[in-house]
């Protein structure tokens, strides 16, 4: 419809009509003027008719768009099982173009990086289709009658030089595996299909393979540990730092997202409530019980401190949950019960995106550990603090220095609807409107006064144990003073 106008010279408020698909085997045309159209065989140029109306009802006579066809890439995609490299060549599959952030390790720039520069995080689809009867479905009917299929491969695709890409495919025996569990607990496998699998496309590149493991899917393990994060406080497991026994660890599903998870997950694949796997744990060398816990099932408690025998548990603080799905959860640890009647505060300080929860991600097959970049770990370390343990270690060390400070900006504080807080009205006594506020009244709105700021003192240039700990002033002007 571009290059389209009514009588008057416009081209506004003009509605595209289909007359007739011609020679095209179909065509689908769009009121706004744009179209899908299939030719006969591939690569041939075809012909349809169709005729303008504008918003006055009036009709042009019929004309021809002619399509033609470029010819694809030839872009050449082999899919095949993980195990035996065997072909699966039934799939249904998308073409996307990776416009995210590239980084070439061969050469690296110290500019444009990832971590510097904002950049795009969609990727556009070019194309989609199936190559097979199962993929397309033509079991499928409507109304008795079979629909009609177009067979199709990703060599169809005209892709554009210089641009990066990603394939995803969908193997079209994808829901036909199946699995029984043998009486010893062992899995037997009766029959599988093939889960989803991709690979980047490079610019030039004219083939690639794709390999698709087996269904069913194997489950995985999530490892957690939970301690005192006090030699030094930074958020990490160092040397001689205490695991914590006692703590709760729930998982919710985040569905892949940010913000809003599914829910509490409290089941695994077999459908039997989560525990710690590492309970009652013994030593194969002495039988003392590493993890001596009664809890009941459905609930994950971090392994205590001490052993059976009262004497420190190399498992102190540890978690692991088998046979769960494998995605991506936010971990959460609580404090039990018994700690709170105490009298004891426990305050984390390890986080991934300032919240209690931890991402972590876990695929199929996932070991109980961790390994991303060097030697192994947990998948979610949580440390706590203990403002009373800390307080001792400055008692013991006959701690008499003061330290003052400002923390001037840390978070932008959520403003109200009715008015803007970029002006720290809890300190000058005005909103942005100029009005009067008072800071004992809800409508006073500090910088950072939606969150408790902490200061942490370590000792040894920083990297020693954790000798003073300290609340900023939310009434301080101008920013947040704190006092250790």
């Amino acid at each position: 419809m571009a290059n389209d106008t009514d009588a008057n010279g416009k081209a506004v408020g003009l509605t595209a009509v289909l007359d007739s698909p011609g020679d095209c085997a179909s065509v689908n045309l769009v009121s706004d003027g744009s179209f899908t159209a299939v030719p006969t065989s591939p690569g041939t140029a075809c012909t349809f008719h169709y005729h303008a109306v504008n918003e006055l009802g009036a009709a042009s006579t019929t004309v021809d768009a002619m399509v033609a066809f470029t010819s694809g890439s030839q872009l050449q995609i082999l899919v095949q099982d993980t195990q035996d490299k065997s072909a699966v060549g039934d799939y249904s599959w998308v073409i996307e173009e990776d416009t995210t952030f590239f980084h070439d390790p061969n050469t690296p720039n110290a500019v444009n990086t990832l971590a510097t520069n904002f950049h795009k995080s969609s990727m556009p689809v070019i194309a989609s289709g199936c190559t097979g009867p199962n993929s397309c479905g033509d079991v499928n009917t409507t109304g008795g009658s079979a629909i009609a299929h177009t067979y199709s491969t990703p060599s169809d695709v005209v892709l554009e030089s210089g641009k990066r890409y990603f394939v995803s495919v969908l193997p079209g025996d994808a829901d036909q595996g199946d699995a029984s569990y043998n009486s010893d607990g062992s899995i037997a496998v009766t029959a599988y299909g093939h889960a989803m699998g991709g690979v980047p496309i490079a610019p030039g590149q004219l083939a690639a393979t794709v390999l698709v493991p087996r269904n069913p899917l194997p489950p995985a393990q999530l490892s957690v540990i939970v301690f005192e994060d006090n030699n030094p406080t930074n958020g990490g497991v160092d040397d001689n730092e205490q695991g914590l026994g006692g703590f709760t660890i729930n998982f919710y599903d985040t569905r892949g997202s940010s913000g809003d998870p599914a829910g509490l997950m409290t089941y695994d694949l077999s459908a039997m409530p989560f525990t710690n796997a590492l309970a009652n744990q013994r030593d194969s060398a002495t039988h003392v019980n590493l993890c001596p816990l009664t809890t009941p099932s459905g609930t994950v408690i971090t392994c205590p401190e001490l052993d059976s025998n009262h004497q420190p548990s190399p498992l102190a603080g540890m978690a692991l949950v088998k046979n769960i799905n494998p995605g991506r959860y936010d971990v959460w640890a609580t404090p039990g019960a018994d700690r709170a009647v105490k009298g004891e505060q426990w305050v984390q300080v390890s986080t991934l995106e300032g919240t209690h929860a931890n991402d972590t991600f876990i695929k199929p097959g996932e070991p109980s550990y961790w390994q991303e970049f060097g030697p192994p770990g947990f998948h979610s370390f949580i440390g706590f603090i203990n403002p009373a343990n800390i307080n001792k270690v400055n008692v013991a060390q006959q701690g008499k220095t003061t330290v003052t400070g400002r923390v001037p900006s840390l978070h932008m504080d959520r403003p109200r609807p009715t008015m803007a807080n970029l002006n720290n009205s809890c300190a000058t006594g005005t909103n942005a409107n100029g009005s009067p506020v008072n800071r004992d009244d809800d409508t006073c709105r500090a910088t950072l006064n939606s969150t408790i700021c902490y200061v942490a003192v370590n000792s040894s240039a920083g990297t020693g144990a954790t000798v003073a700990l300290s609340t900023c002033d939310h009434l301080a002007p101008c920013g947040r003073w704190w006092r250790g």
